[in-house]
């Protein structure tokens, strides 16, 4: 059959547009915000980071990230063996760092 898989796809877009109910919204680029309502995906952007990642945006050692873990201070999600964090976790353990106050 010599049908290209540019072509199949094109149809099934189309096919998924024009059917019933179809509002027409690509929900690949809808994700689901920690409240649970539909925000824009970003696409340069993941929805989880692995460990690795994340202590690196954080400029930390992976052994930092995961004594912070053990801890309770930062949420981690399972997805079978794998560990990851999820972005919008990161940020708020972030917005919650206070520095001691300096004695004086």
């Amino acid at each position: 059959m010599g049908g290209s898989a540019e072509g199949y796809e094109s149809q099934a877009a189309l096919i998924e547009s024009q059917s019933p109910g179809s509002t027409g919204t690509d929900v690949s680029a809808v994700s689901m915000t920690s409240q649970g309502a539909a925000a824009p995906a970003r696409p340069d952007v993941p929805l989880l980071l692995t460990m690795c990642q994340a202590a690196d945006r954080l400029q930390v050692s992976r052994s930092s990230l995961y004594r912070e873990v053990g801890r309770g201070r930062l949420q981690v999600v399972k997805l079978g063996h794998l560990t990851r964090i999820r972005v919008e976790d990161l940020e708020a353990y972030v917005a919650g760092l206070v520095a001691p106050p300096r004695e004086a």
